[in-house]
């Protein structure tokens, strides 16, 4: 080969290896990675027949079997909401706690701005923003930052501070509505010291309880899952540990444990009672446990051949041709899992 060949050979190859929409890549069976290649996937979201990538890039669309960029590239997104209004409003991360970085953005007839408001206090310092949550019953827009909740009920043009304070020192995993109970609203993550942190109101955020998910120890509370047959029953995931409350969080209990950060749940859309728990492995491979009856018993799902150094950060479950699809975003890309029901 001469070296004008060559070069264009090398040219082809760098263009497929940098290419957004990554050919399918199989791994094992019904385990396959579908593109974005190397790009760490934060969360996933989806809204009708569209799923929405949040990564450390910008936000991705995925629609008709194709990836597309949908804004905000460069950008590291954690949070997205669509509002009524027909509008988006996304949350980006920041490191720092006082630094006072533009964090939220809007996107209006497809073109996306700074929204910042009065987000981060009366001088705007406090703008980490680590979750976006809209409760649709009264267009209510929900956000955390560093262990605080804001709200805002003009979709997002004020805020205020309903738990803790701009200035709190903490982290947030996750801000969830508990559906069974209209009004029950869920925060975890861990605190200044490393300890695991779990808020509860059942009254939109007007008070807030601390639940208490482990005695003394250093962890956090990765993500919640609700039992839809039983409100009292709640399942946490930690590093090391699954636990379990049956009293509306006053006590638990541990269900399962194991060298695994458990970092993320997902319900079954087929299969009432049937969830997926995932995460990061201590040696960075990947694994994938199911339960069949809202989380009191667990069976790890057994692969031939799984992808090392990964991190699954989030997942969702779709309907695609009357089969169920579990969509893994993690640190190496967008996968996809073919359940065998």
């Amino acid at each position: 080969m001469d070296k004008r060949a060559y070069l264009i050979f090398l040219s082809l190859i760098l263009l497929i290896s940098f290419c957004t929409t990554d050919p399918e890549v199989k791994i094992e069976g019904p385990l396959n990675r579908i593109g974005l290649k190397g790009v760490n996937i934060n969360a996933i979201n989806a809204y009708s027949n569209e799923i929405f990538l949040l990564t450390d890039e910008g936000i991705y669309l995925k629609k008709d079997g194709n990836i597309t960029r949908f804004g905000l590239k460069g950008k590291d997104v954690i949070g997205l909401v669509y509002l009524e209004s027909g509008s988006y409003l996304a949350g980006t991360y920041t490191f720092e706690l006082a630094d006072g970085v533009e964090t939220i953005y809007k996107n209006e007839d497809g073109e996306w701005n700074e929204f910042m408001a009065n987000y981060g206090g009366e001088e705007g310092l406090y703008t980490r923003v680590s979750n976006l949550t809209l409760d649709s019953k009264n267009n209510s827009l929900y956000a955390s930052g560093a262990g605080n909740v804001s709200l805002s009920t003009d979709s997002g043009s004020t805020w205020e501070v309903i738990l803790g304070s701009w200035d709190s020192i903490s982290r947030t995993n996750f801000l969830e509505f508990q559906t069974q109970t209209s009004d029950t609203i869920w925060m975890g993550g861990s605190n200044s010291i490393g300890r695991p942190t779990l808020y509860r109101s059942t009254d939109n955020g007007q008070n807030w309880d601390f639940i208490r998910t482990l005695e003394f120890a250093e962890n956090e509370n990765h993500d919640i899952h609700f039992d839809k047959t039983n409100s009292d029953h709640v399942v946490v995931g930690l590093a090391g540990g699954v636990r379990s409350s049956l009293d509306f969080g006053e006590t638990w209990e541990t269900i399962l444990t194991g060298q695994y950060i458990f970092k993320v749940f997902s319900s079954s859309s087929l299969t009432p009672g049937k969830i997926y728990l995932s995460g990061q492995a201590y040696d960075k491979s990947f694994f994938l446990f199911t339960s069949y009856n809202n989380g009191y018993t667990w069976e790890e799902i057994q692969f031939d051949e799984v992808p090392e150094n990964i991190e699954v950060n989030d997942m969702i479950v779709q309907i695609e041709e009357g089969r169920e699809v579990l969509y893994l975003g993690t640190n190496r890309g967008l996968f996809k899992y073919l359940t065998e029901d």
